[in-house]
């Protein structure tokens, strides 16, 4: 004989397993549909109304020129047009401030208020900084853990950035919850063609679960001609995979202006505080790239994390030839706003004459 009430227990029992499956399977669908379309959201460029292309205005002519505010280009002793760019490198952390905080206080990030404010305050030491081109590190496009705020689009607006880039590491969906956050360029000089660039995963099923570190190629052009910006946010978890991605950005090279890496590398040259005899920094300066932070032996100026007492120096702009780096520094006036200190790099451009190797 049942019990009086037992097939109602059971029926609801039944009623919440079916509510369960019914949510995992949307779950799993949703998921399913943005990693499948994720390939097209790779790379996004989003201009302001001032800074729609100028027809005609191929690399280096006077129209390029000229929608740089305030730029001359000035010849140098050779005849040819030469600028100077500043460029501010920034793993911003998702505007969660220092890791002082503690890990979870740290992935909170505080109230909205908290970080309105300290997002705020970035935007402040940037512009202080005067740079022409800002890259941005672990900047949210579009997360719950941030409230969906644009923080790349935030910045761009709050700068006056006249183009603005964005790079998607990871692009992923939990029916509710979106998490899309990655690299950023934002720049106050004309942008051309912006192509992804694809680099070694530590794991596959990573990469194919909810994305992994990547690049992009972003056309700039200066007033003495067009320059790629590459940012990149290497693997922080093994040398051997930021390695692997050595081959990739020197392959940008065969199909672009002369290039800049900016960003987190996550590594040194060798030898540095924390890391080995053979680095992913380490292989491109052998390359050719440069830096003059890498040259000679590291002090407590050149290194970047984690704020607000650095131990090592993984965040760099490194050049390419005919680029060259006049200064290299780390800003430190603002600590608390991130687990890594920007880099500012003041770039000469000189057009080119020679093709290159």
């Amino acid at each position: 004989m049942t019990e009086p009430g037992t097939d109602d227990r059971r029926g609801g029992r039944r009623a919440v397993v079916a509510v369960l499956l019914l949510l995992a399977t949307l779950t799993v669908t949703w998921w399913a549909v943005v990693r499948v379309t994720a390939s097209s959201r790779v790379v996004g460029v989003h201009r302001a109304a001032a800074s729609a292309p100028v027809a005609g205005a191929a690399s280096g002519s006077p129209a390029a020129a000229d929608a740089r505010p305030g730029a001359d280009a000035a010849p140098d002793t050779a005849g040819g047009p030469r600028d100077t760019v500043r460029v501010l490198a920034w793993n911003i952390a998702h505007v969660r401030g220092d890791l002082m905080q503690g890990s979870v206080q740290n992935f909170r990030a505080g109230d909205p208020e908290v970080r309105a404010s300290r997002l705020a305050r970035i935007a402040a030491v940037i512009r202080g900084a005067d740079p022409d081109i800002v890259v941005l590190n672990e900047v949210d496009f579009d997360a719950a853990w941030s409230d969906g705020l644009n923080q790349a689009r935030t910045l761009a607006r709050a700068l006056g950035a006249t183009t603005r880039v964005e790079q998607r590491n990871f692009d992923y969906s939990l029916l509710f919850a979106d998490f899309a956050f990655g690299n950023a360029v934002l720049s106050r000089l004309p942008v051309g063609e912006v192509r992804p660039v694809s680099l070694p995963p530590m794991r596959r099923i990573e990469a194919a679960l909810i994305g992994a570190k990547r690049a992009a190629a972003v056309e700039v052009r200066t007033a003495a001609g067009a320059i790629a910006v590459v940012p990149i946010h290497l693997e922080f978890r093994s040398e051997r995979t930021r390695l692997a991605a050595v081959e990739a950005l020197e392959a940008v090279r065969d199909d672009a202006p002369p290039t800049l890496l900016a960003g987190d590398f996550n590594t040194s040259p060798p030898g540095w505080p924390g890391v080995g005899p053979t680095t992913a920094v380490g292989q491109l300066l052998a390359a050719g790239w440069s830096s003059p932070r890498a040259a000679g032996d590291p002090d407590d100026a050149v290194l970047t994390f984690p704020s607000p007492d650095p131990r090592v120096a993984i965040d760099w702009v490194l050049a390419e030839p005919p680029l060259r780096i006049l200064e290299s520094r780390v800003i430190r006036e603002a600590p608390e706003l991130s687990d890594h200190l920007p880099v500012l790099a003041v770039v000469e451009v000189r057009a080119e004459r020679e093709t290159r190797d």
